[in-house]
């Protein structure tokens, strides 16, 4: 790598800042850095000039999670970061060099790839003109629904010629699209593009940039599989801005309030905004669904389902290569739209897909269909249907990059009667059952379902009838050193031998989640003998092949199921205590004994392998994703 060439000597307190400083030379002085533009996750933006003092934007590989500038150099913020980093910068080498074959007249240009101060940059033609933002914000801004028809007409053109090199910009936002003194939009900042996944870019997957009211919420999910319809829902929420004069609902927000069965807050353009006609607007709405497969699909079914009104029939025009044109709008060192990264949104090692752009890790991505019925599941969840089937092939987060559905700052949202943790039927020991107890069979599952019964009192060991330890829900009976003599009738040796002896006396539950029981006692001391009735519940665990358990068990009058454990190996975004409400792909509320179980079934029989839940977790509402290891090729 070239080694920088230094102005000055940096004064101590200036050793470790982010960006580097004006007057900083690039490239053995071919580009000299102006001014600071902007920082996001994945690098920080400048305008710079070239050596024929023609402007230029520098775009720097600077994922300031795993990295820190000493002086110039870039380097790895610890050890453990070092591996990280160095994947990092030879993957914006790579996906750089790929954006540098773009021609499109509504797309930056990408002039030149290099490395410098141990990290890599992009150089991109300047593109002289204010951002949309910034004519959303001006109140004089006098752009007529004609000239917003063709704007959005060109961005389409624009993002279906990407999407058909295999690429995803994935940050596409009023920030990042350019308006020209001939009024044509130009998209910027493909920072966070990423072409189709390798092994290595998804290792890396949780680099990710998030801005509320635009992102769809898969990409608020470390190594969710994201598609052309992600960058459609951005591009959607973007015109919604510039048409509703407001941001869209946050997709966190939206998803949780459809997960607990409340309406979608989103409220719809078409027919409320006048000056545009109803299949316009309509097609905003469509590409604005929560659910990837319910939405616009590709950028020609976008055009086609705006094109099918009369009065709005515009055909694109085709991309024709053009000299490059550029990046960044004058100099405004702003950042916009309440920017969130991933924690700052960005996790070390996730297995999943956050550097590619076809959840089928393989290959360029294959040209969407417009038919919504046929395209894989992408991600969470919708009204009741039929479901699609999921094609999530990586394993989503890893623990630390989930987030609380929110509104900014991917704050918890929540939600109205938020259950208590299950605590109402006791924490006594679990004793497990080998068998089904008769009557509650299952039919034979994918997952390894058992029972187990709460017993609130125990035995000195495994072959002590006498009561050792008392749980406190345990009867007022229940004391220690009684002795339990019988069960249902039958004689007992230990009271370790109560599940099985439930078992094979088929009791059949009296009431949902719970056993009537009687046990015979005898006080040593008086010999007295005394038969008591007890509730006991019942509870139902179901175990996946890579260790995830859960306890289903009725407590307030409800099934409620819980995570009661989560090896770290599962690579899960699911936590140990959270209770699972929904299954999202088809919003099925788990209100049910056996309804978790006959999801697994279903969806592993369709080939299913990553399954979408609502949770619960601390009063809010969480998106956690749950692999299962061994299901059907």
């Amino acid at each position: 790598m070239a080694k920088p060439l230094m102005q000055d000597n940096a004064d101590d307190k200036d050793s470790f800042l982010d960006e580097l400083k004006p007057g900083t030379k690039l490239l053995h002085g071919q580009y000299t850095i102006d001014s600071f533009l902007n920082a996001g996750g994945f690098g920080i933006t400048y305008l710079a000039r070239d050596s024929l003092d023609r402007k230029i934007v520098i775009k720097e590989c600077f994922p300031g999670a795993f990295c820190r500038r000493s002086r110039y150099i870039v380097q790895a913020r610890s050890r453990a970061h070092q591996n990280e980093l160095k994947s990092i910068v030879r993957l914006f080498v790579q996906e750089a060099r790929s954006l540098a074959k773009l021609s499109h007249p509504n797309i930056v240009g990408v002039h030149q790839v290099f490395e410098d101060n141990d990290t890599a940059y992009m150089a991109l033609d300047f593109v002289e003109g204010r951002d949309l933002l910034d004519t959303i914000e001006d109140s004089k801004h006098s752009l007529t629904p004609v000239q917003i028809k063709a704007m959005l007409k060109d961005m389409l053109d624009a993002v279906g010629f990407i999407h058909d090199q295999g690429i995803l910009h994935r940050d596409i936002s009023p920030d990042n699209i350019l308006i020209r003194k001939d009024m044509r939009p130009v998209l910027i900042d493909f920072g966070a593009a990423r072409e189709e996944a390798t092994k290595q870019s998804r290792v890396l997957s949780a680099l990710r940039v998030v801005k509320d009211g635009y992102s769809p919420q898969e990409f608020y999910i470390a190594g969710s599989d994201q598609g052309p319809s992600s960058d459609l829902y951005a591009l959607a929420a973007t015109f919604h801005h510039l048409i509703a004069k407001d941001v869209p609902p946050n997709s966190q927000a939206r998803l949780a309030a459809i997960a607990s069965g409340d309406p979608d807050p989103y409220v719809k353009l078409a027919g409320r905004i006048p000056g545009y006609d109803t299949a316009f607007l309509a097609a905003i709405d469509k590409a604005l669904e929560i659910l990837p497969k319910d939405r616009l699909l590709s950028a020609k079914a976008w055009c086609d389902m705006m094109d099918s009104a009369p009065d709005n029939v515009t055909p694109l025009a085709p991309a024709t290569p053009q000299p490059p044109t550029a990046a960044r709008g004058a100099g405004q060192a702003k950042a916009k739209a309440a920017l969130l990264l991933g924690g700052i949104a960005v996790v070390a090692v996730l297995i999943g897909a956050g550097f590619l752009i076809n959840g089928q890790g393989a290959g360029p991505l294959a040209a969407p269909t417009a038919d919504a019925a046929t395209e894989p599941l992408i991600l969470p969840a919708d009204q009741p249907q039929a479901a699609a089937e999921p094609q999530m092939t990586a394993a989503l987060p890893v623990l630390a990059d989930q987030r609380p559905a929110a509104e900014s700052d991917l704050a918890a949202v929540t939600l109205p009667d938020t259950p208590d943790m299950i605590d109402a039927v006791g924490t006594g020991p679990v004793v497990e059952i080998a068998a089904i107890v008769p009557g509650n069979e299952v039919a034979p599952s994918a997952v390894t379902v058992r029972w187990a019964v709460d017993i609130p009192f125990g035995g000195a060991d495994d072959r002590s009838n006498s009561i050792a330890t008392v749980e406190p829900d345990a009867p007022s009976w229940a004391q220690a050193g009684l002795v339990i003599t019988d069960v249902n009738g039958v004689d007992i040796a230990a009271i370790s031998a109560i599940p099985a002896l439930l078992q094979a006396g088929g009791d059949m539950p009296t009431a949902p989640g719970n056993l009537d029981v009687s046990f015979g006692t005898m006080n040593p001391a008086t010999k007295e003998r005394i038969t008591h009735a007890l509730r006991i519940p019942v509870v139902q665990h179901v175990a996946l092949p890579n260790g995830i358990v859960f306890e289903t068990r009725f407590a307030d009058q409800a099934w409620r199921t819980v995570a009661t454990q989560v090896p770290l190996a599962s690579q899960s975004s699911l936590q140990v205590g959270d209770v699972v409400t929904s299954y999202i792909p088809t919003a099925e509320t788990l209100d049910g004994r056996d309804t978790l179980v006959g999801i697994f079934n279903r969806e592993i029989e369709k080939g299913t392998d990553r399954f979408m839940f609502a949770v619960q977790r601390d009063g809010s509402m969480w998106v956690a994703a749950v692999d299962y290891a061994g299901a059907a090729e």
